[in-house]
C-alpha cells in the first residue's frame, strides 16, 4: 500500500505543474522530465544573478539542446502572471540571448 500513495504522490508531483510563457504559451514540466534532461530555472527580474544564470542556461542549451536539454525558466516574483510584466520578461530573455522559453 505504501509504495501506490508514494506512486501517486509522484504522479502528482510530476504530472500537475504547469507554467504560462511569457508568449502565453502553456508549459507542462512532466513531458521535458519524461524525455530529456531539464534544467529548471527560478529567476526573478531584480536580481543580477539571475541575468548570469539565464546567460549561462542559454549556453547549456546551445551546446546540449533542444534534442538531448531543455530549460524551463520561471519568473518567481508573482504567483500569477501579469501582462505589465511582459516587456521586462522579453528584455531579460533578449539579454540572456535566451532561445529557451521564460
Amino acid at each position: 500500500m505504501r509504495r501506490d500513495s508514494t506512486s501517486l504522490c509522484h504522479r502528482q508531483l510530476f504530472s500537475e505543474p504547469r507554467f504560462q510563457a511569457h508568449d502565453g504559451e502553456e508549459v507542462e514540466l512532466y513531458p521535458s522530465l519524461a524525455t530529456k534532461a531539464t534544467l529548471l530555472v527560478f529567476w526573478a527580474s531584480w536580481s543580477p544573478r539571475s541575468a548570469e544564470i539565464l546567460k549561462d542556461a542559454q549556453t547549456m542549451y546551445a551546446e546540449h539542446g533542444p534534442t538531448e536539454f531543455t530549460v524551463i525558466a520561471v519568473n518567481v516574483e508573482h504567483p500569477e502572471w501579469n501582462p505589465a510584466e511582459a516587456e521586462q520578461i522579453r528584455a531579460m530573455s533578449t539579454a540572456a540571448g535566451a532561445t529557451y522559453q521564460l
